[in-house]
């Protein structure tokens, strides 16, 4: 009868077991790693070029808005809907988003991001970003059948005042006038509509085809 043989243990196991290793910040908030032998290993430098994997990332707090960080989170993402009829003297939203209460803090932004098409009748396009019933910017198209795209950047200065700035809008490549810049007064302690909407012209009827709709919150 042969002697039976020791099966062999891993040394990543063997190390689960009886390896001690010790985790410090030092005074410059480095976090060093050290093994059983007394080596030391810094795993996050404060000073100097570093690849970063899986790590959360912040920043100290700022005056007077409040702290800020470097995290952007997707509020909400719409693809491609069905055309929307418009409405003489009405606006009708083309996209709509509820942003609910306290989502927006101070100092924080809202970046959101549409495109859409005028895809039936030749009246002049009117458009418009709302959000809440405290802050709204318009801008204009007269040519039936164009692709467009607009961005928004929405920032909280206090719970109920928002600092706004409304990229020119694109048509067809051509860039259009439209730029805004303008202040709000929507709260934010509440649920508010944050929208992307049309209002067509006298003779109608006009349709725009909702294409792509984002809306990021900047943190």
């Amino acid at each position: 009868m042969g002697m039976l043989r020791k099966a062999a243990v891993p040394v990543a196991v063997l190390c689960i077991l009886f390896c001690v290793v010790t985790l410090r910040t030092t005074g410059q908030n480095d976090t060093v790693v050290t093994n059983p032998h007394g080596t030391q290993t810094t795993l996050v430098s404060t000073s100097g070029m570093q690849t970063l994997f899986n790590k959360t990332l912040t920043v100290a707090p700022t005056s007077p808005a409040g702290p800020s960080g470097n995290s952007v989170t997707l509020l909400n993402f719409q693809t491609s809907l069905t055309a929307v009829p418009g409405m003489t003297g009405t606006y009708v939203p083309v996209y709509q988003f509820t942003v609910l209460a306290n989502t927006l803090g101070v100092g924080k932004c809202i970046n959101a991001t549409v495109a859409f098409q005028h895809t039936s009748g030749t009246d002049p396009i009117s458009y418009e970003w709302t959000f809440g019933t405290g802050l709204t910017t318009t801008f204009f198209s007269s040519s039936s059948a164009q692709v467009g795209t607009s961005k928004v950047h929405i920032c909280n200065t206090a719970t109920n005042a928002q600092t706004w700035f409304q990229e020119p809008p694109i048509f067809n490549v051509v860039i259009s006038s439209g730029m805004t810049n303008t202040n709000g007064t929507t709260g934010t302690t509440a649920m508010a509509n944050l929208e992307f909407q049309f209002n067509e012209g006298s003779v109608g009827p006009d349709s725009v085809t909702p294409l792509f709709f984002e809306v990021e919150l900047a943190q």
